[in-house]
């Protein structure tokens, strides 16, 4: 029989690992069909790309009080060399370029590898992506905004590339921006 109350005490314990999840989920959820399903799905085995990006970052991504960590969000599972953002600040209503090197950080990176671009705010909720469109050799992807920046707000980015037939995949650049200052 079905039990008539179930205790939830709702402790602190119990919030710690709730809220931090809670706000994980809401940002994988944002990115699924952008950067989930083209990266992750490819190096998944015996589970689902959302679920192993959950795996990989349901320790860090977010404190014990839901807050973000950017520095900690690991967008990229890949291992190659990592190119980094030149873009100072995110200017624009609705979109704004991200800027990269064009210069090969190694052997393995090519012109034709296709960029993966994705801006959070400061609570972790995505406000603009770019990805696989354009090629390592633009040095710049445009971001179109889903939200309004707010000026001088603090915001994360992060760059990272995959091969054109998908099977090497970069490591992400991360860069801390502020919007319109």
């Amino acid at each position: 029989t079905k039990p008539l109350s179930v205790a939830n005490p709702n402790t602190p314990a119990q919030q710690a690992v709730r809220t931090p999840w809670a706000k994980l989920t809401q940002l994988g959820s944002s990115i699924v069909g952008s950067i989930i399903q083209p990266v992750w799905n490819g190096i998944a085995s015996k589970m689902s790309g959302y679920n192993l990006f959950l795996q990989q970052n349901s320790q860090a991504a977010f404190s014990a009080l839901g807050e973000f960590v950017p520095e900690n969000l690991m967008l990229s599972p890949g291992t190659l060399a990592s190119t980094a953002i030149t873009t100072n600040v995110l200017n624009g209503l609705s979109s704004a370029p991200v800027s990269w090197s064009t210069v090969l950080p190694s052997a393995q990176a090519l012109a034709t590898d296709k960029a993966y671009v994705a801006v959070f705010d400061s609570d972790g909720l995505l406000v603009g992506v770019s990805s696989g469109i354009v090629p390592r050799s633009a040095g710049t992807a445009t971001v179109t905004f889903t939200t309004q920046l707010v000026d001088g707000g603090h915001y994360a980015v992060y760059l990272f590339f995959i091969s054109a037939d998908g099977k090497r995949i970069f490591a992400q650049s991360y860069k801390a921006q502020l919007a319109n200052d």
